[in-house]
């Protein structure tokens, strides 16, 4: 036998005699000792019951142990008849084929083999024969063209058998409708040159869903909303499309738009570029970034009258508007009527109008104190209201005769005023 054959069978001695268990299910250790100790191991083997477990086992333990190899074959014989799944058999089983190499070492090999499971299919290198199989890959198969064409498979019309790696350059390539709207569906950035283009086309595919329906489209830069616009003019008349661009324009988050008031100048001034030259069905968007730009012109001591006029010729519900130009333009542009509740905070940050009177009430009052504009506002504004602001201005200022603006009060207006007692903050 040679050196490396028993060291190969001495470690799956080793392995097979190691996974043996230490006695039989249910076996006291008493008769092992007694079995391993005894003198003389026929006569002990005397005390088991024939036909039991511990029986055949020891039974054949000891002939392999004597050498009697043969007999060993008989029992497992009819131990396997009457004791099926046994593990101890295994073992047994196991030691039989090594001990049986001595006489028959290629048939062991051979069981060996099968039981473990083992092959070796190795060949040796030989470096004076051509190998019988490719060394390289055929570069026709690995293209990205046949790639493509494998995960474009008829009837197919989505891109899920592509990875996101791929989105890159399958971007810049000529896709069915159903693949670029598939496609746009997965988009998750912005970062695609051609990306305005594809949304156009895919914005007038007759299934399409409009400015909104995809997530890539509310990540769009402003220079893609500009592309995009160009492209798709009527898109300005599209509310998601709106709050998109508005939603562009904001400040940096390093940026405090509430307390640094030079930023939220340049961030309101960059939402009125824009918002003025939409439609007057979006004038609540109009009326939201005025009446903000109002309030901060007024916090920083600045008092536009052309910015206010802009701001008083929205039509709005509200008790201090001419109810007759509203009702006209209510008949004529039904959908130019501002609402002062809406919310475009999402897209601009800046809370509902809700009451705006008092920021009114206070522009008229300083616009009041130098010069009679109550003729020009009459068309927008109540003329009662009017009066009332013009009148308490001067009077609270001392400017003009008293009596003529004590005409311009009601009774009852005129005692409340004489015994208001009034503080003012700057605001």
């Amino acid at each position: 036998m040679s050196l490396a054959r028993r060291i190969v069978a001495g470690l799956v001695v080793l392995g097979f005699i190691c996974s043996a268990p230490i006695g039989g299910r249910g076996e006291e250790i008493g008769y092992l000792e007694t079995f391993s100790l005894a003198p003389d191991r026929e006569k002990a083997l005397e005390s088991l019951v024939p036909g039991t477990r511990d029986y055949y086992y020891y039974h054949a333990l000891h002939y392999q142990n004597i050498g009697r190899l043969d007999k060993v074959d008989e029992l497992l014989k009819i131990w396997e008849e009457r004791h099926r799944g046994d593990n101890r058999r295994r073992v047994i089983e196991n030691r039989q084929i090594l001990l049986s190499y001595d006489a028959a070492p290629e048939e062991a090999l051979d069981r060996l083999r099968r039981r473990l499971g083992l092959s070796f299919p190795h060949q040796r290198e030989r470096p004076d024969v051509p190998p019988g199989r490719p060394t390289a890959l055929d570069q026709d198969n690995i293209t990205r063209e046949r790639f493509m064409s494998r995960a474009r498979t008829p009837g197919r019309q989505n891109v899920e058998r592509f990875e996101r790696t791929a989105y890159d350059w399958l971007i810049t390539h000529d896709l069915t409708n159903d693949e670029r709207r598939d496609l746009l569906s997965r988009l998750d950035h912005p970062d695609y040159p051609n990306l305005p283009e594809l949304i156009a086309a895919d914005l007038d595919y007759a299934r399409s869903e409009g400015f909104g329906h995809h997530n890539v489209h509310k990540l769009l830069t402003l220079e893609q909303l500009e592309a995009l616009r160009e492209l798709e003019p009527e898109l300005i008349h599209d509310a998601t499309f709106i709050a998109t661009w508005l939603s562009s324009l904001r400040p940096g988050p390093d940026v405090d738009v509430e307390r640094d008031l030079p930023e939220r100048r340049a961030y309101l001034e960059r939402l009125w570029e824009f918002a003025a030259e939409l439609a007057p069905a979006h004038n609540a968007v109009k009326l939201t970034i005025l009446h903000h730009r109002l309030a901060l012109d007024r916090k920083m001591g600045v008092y536009d009258l052309d910015r206010f006029r802009q701001y008083i010729r929205i039509p709005r519900h509200a008790p201090y508007v001419n109810e007759e130009w509203i009702d006209e333009q209510r008949r004529r542009h039904p959908e130019h009527r501002a609402d002062p509740s809406a919310d475009y905070r999402e897209a601009t940050l800046l809370p509902p109008v809700g009451n705006d009177e008092p920021l009114v009430r206070e522009y008229l009052a300083h616009f009041f104190l130098t010069e009679d504009l109550r003729e020009e506002f009459r068309e927008y504004l109540r003329e009662e209201y009017l009066d009332t602001v013009f009148a308490e201005t001067r009077l609270m200022a001392g400017v003009d005769d008293p009596e003529e603006l004590y005409s311009l009060l009601s009774p009852t207006a005129v005692q409340k005023l004489r015994d208001r007692v009034e503080i003012d903050f700057a605001p």
